[in-house]
């Protein structure tokens, strides 16, 4: 688990997120890093938010969903699916670079991966 917490927060300061996590499909956390909240509420709203736009590209005929991003009057989420079980979780405010999230989360997705396993 801490190999994983380190990839997180290794993820979070690249991507100047102000915070990040693992949740499972389920939506229960598997880990977090900074500064996100109320956890195990977001981890499975989070996890559920992959559902309608997975179906979405079904019905569309354009493939499996690779990322979700959510942009709010007062900052950005990122959801991800990592593996068949794990969905990464990426929060940051207003001010966020959401091109450095994408590129930050694109460099580091196999080390966090790697670090599920």
């Amino acid at each position: 688990m801490e190999a994983l917490e380190k990839a997180l927060d290794i993820l979070r300061n690249e991507a100047e997120a102000e915070g990040s996590m693992i949740v499972g499909r389920d939506g229960l956390t598997l880990s977090q890093v900074g500064a996100i909240g109320d956890v195990e509420s977001i981890g499975a709203l989070a996890s559920n938010s992959l559902r309608s736009p997975q179906s979405l590209g079904e019905h569309l005929g354009n493939g499996g969903l690779v990322q979700v991003l959510m942009q709010f009057e007062r900052g950005v989420v990122v959801v991800e699916p990592l593996t068949e079980d794990y969905v990464l979780v990426m929060v940051a405010g207003e001010d966020a670079n959401i091109g450095m999230m994408r590129y930050a989360l694109r460099k580091h997705k196999v080390d966090l991966i790697e670090a599920l396993t």
